[in-house]
């Protein structure tokens, strides 16, 4: 951040003395140094990344306060410090904060990363900022894949919102993808309690807790794709079918 504050810095002095408009500092100059990721760009410099993988950033669930997760918590902080230094950052640039949040793996940041995307959705004043779908893929896959407790209300809380707000926002319609969440936050929920209960060396797998539990989550899981496979042969006004994109559907056993 400091040598891009200083290239900018630089920049914006070349402008004052010149007035070459080419030398102003825009919103693609001030969003090159942030890893954003979602696909490629019109410039050719600005720092894209492949996506985050999820399932491998939350196979153990939200992470506990460390070293690591402070690290990456000072990084979003430096990345939000940046958007407000911007004069008009662009939905690129939030989408960058709402990763770096995510990225911290923590329930914290993802809770941050949620009112970041909220603004997005509710404030008057993001009204020229327009998201994406993939705008909330982060959070979504967040929470599918962190095998939490309130996973699986998350997921549908976001894919009740942005059915809403899709109203006015027609980028924002829940694909299949987004949907098809949701089995993926019931199976994770289901392999996050069977880790835990492995890992407290209980002396038999047909817990009399457990077992009713594991099994209502599959019963759960098995109607919500089923919903899901019900929604998608359904008559639909998109211009686009609802293409199921069903990730992991072997469910665990019990």
């Amino acid at each position: 951040p400091d040598a891009a504050r200083e290239l900018i810095s630089e920049m914006n002095q070349a402008y004052s003395r010149t007035a070459n408009e080419s030398l102003r500092p825009d919103t693609e100059v001030f969003n090159a140094p942030l890893r954003w990721c979602g696909g490629s760009t019109q410039t050719s410099y600005a720092k894209t990344v492949p996506w985050d993988n999820y399932s491998v950033l939350f196979d153990d669930g939200f992470r506990d306060q460390n070293a690591e997760t402070d690290a990456l918590v000072d990084e979003a902080k430096l990345v939000e410090e940046w958007l407000h230094q911007m004069e008009s950052p662009d939905i690129r640039t939030h989408e960058s904060v709402i990763q770096a949040w995510v990225r911290t793996c923590t329930l914290e940041g993802v809770t941050k990363a949620e009112s970041w995307a909220l603004r997005l959705l509710e404030d008057p004043v993001m009204e020229s900022v327009k998201p994406r779908l993939q705008t909330f893929h982060p959070i979504i896959a967040a929470w599918a894949y962190s095998g939490d407790e309130r996973g699986p209300k998350k997921v549908q809380e976001w894919n009740d919102r942005l059915e809403k707000h899709s109203r006015s926002i027609p980028e924002i319609q829940p694909d299949g993808r987004v949907r098809g969440a949701l089995v993926t936050a019931w199976r994770n929920y289901q392999k996050m309690l069977l880790k835990a209960h492995n890992e407290e060396n209980t002396s038999s797998r047909s817990d009399s807790t457990l077992l009713p539990k594991l099994v209502d989550i599959a019963n759960t899981c098995a109607s919500s794709l089923k919903g899901l496979c019900n929604a998608s042969c359904q008559p639909t006004q998109q211009k686009d079918p609802l293409n199921l994109f069903i990730e992991g559907h072997l469910f665990s056993e019990v």
